[in-house]
C-alpha cells in the first residue's frame, strides 16, 4: 500500500485491510517523504524523528477501526514515491498494489504523470486505485477485455483475487465512421454494414473468447 499525505489515506486504509481480510493477506505500507521538501524546510531535524512521527500518525489511523489482526508492517523512508512503491513491490513479491487517486493536479503531475501513472507503467504487478470511500467490499466488478493475453490475466486475477466468480466482462469494438461511410458511398447502407461488422467480425470473436476461457458473464458494446 502506498500511502501519502492526503485526506483520502484513511480510505485507502480501510480497503487494504478489508481486501487483506478476505485474501488471508499481509500489509506492507509504504510512505516516502518529500525529499526536497524535508532537506530545504527541515534540515535542522533529525530524520529519524520524522520517520518515527510519521508512523506514529499512520498506527493512529489505523486504530481507528478494526484490523482483524491482519499482520501489516509500515516503512518510511525519502525516497521518490513510485520508486519506492515499485521496488518495496517487487522486494516482497506483492500481489497487488493498492494507492490512492492523486490528490494534486498541477504542471508536474500534468508533465511526468502521477504517482499511479508512473507505477502502472513501470511495474508489473496489478494496481488497484482507490478513488472512493470504504463503505462496503467490492461486489460488482467490470473486466474489460481486448482478447488479449493481458486482458484474460486480468480477468483472471479479479475472479481470484476479489472472489467473485460473477464479474462482468465487457468488450467495445469502433463500428465504422460516418465519414468512411460517405466516402465509400454507402451511407445508405449504414446499419446493414455497422450490423455486419458486429455479426461477422466481433460477435464471432467475441463468443470464441468467452467459450475458450469458460466466462460466464459477459457483453459485447
Amino acid at each position: 500500500v502506498g500511502l501519502d499525505i492526503s485526506k483520502n489515506s484513511l480510505q485507502i486504509l480501510k480497503r487494504a485491510f478489508s481486501l487483506a481480510n478476505e485474501n488471508k493477506s499481509k500489509i506492507t505500507i509504504v510512505h516516502a517523504i518529500d525529499t526536497n521538501w524535508l532537506d530545504s524546510i527541515l534540515s535542522d531535524i533529525n530524520f529519524e524523528d520524522v520517520k518515527d512521527s510519521t508512523k506514529k500518525e499512520i498506527e493512529k489511523e489505523i486504530s481507528s477501526f478494526d484490523t482483524n489482526n491482519i499482520e501489516y508492517s509500515i516503512i518510511v523512508d525519502k525516497k521518490d514515491p513510485s520508486s519506492f512503491i515499485i521496488n518495496t513491490a517487487k522486494d516482497i513479491q506483492a500481489s497487488l498494489v493498492i494507492i490512492g487517486e492523486n490528490s494534486k493536479e498541477n504542471f508536474e503531475t500534468k508533465v511526468f504523470g502521477t504517482t499511479a501513472h508512473k507505477v502502472a507503467q513501470n511495474s508489473n504487478i496489478p494496481l488497484l486505485i482507490i478513488k472512493n470511500n470504504y463503505n462496503n467490499p467490492y461486489k460488482n466488478i467490470v473486466a474489460f477485455t481486448d482478447f488479449s493475453k493481458v486482458s484474460l490475466d486480468g480477468i483472471k486475477f479479479s475472479n481470484d483475487f476479489f472472489n467473485k466468480d460473477d464479474i462482468k466482462v465487457v468488450s467495445a469494438y469502433q463500428q465504422a465512421s460516418e465519414l468512411t461511410l460517405r466516402y465509400y458511398n454507402n451511407y445508405e447502407n449504414k446499419d446493414k454494414i455497422q450490423l455486419k461488422i458486429k455479426e461477422k467480425k466481433k460477435e464471432e470473436e467475441f463468443r470464441s473468447f468467452v467459450e475458450q476461457n469458460s466466462i460466464k458473464n459477459a457483453q459485447l458494446q
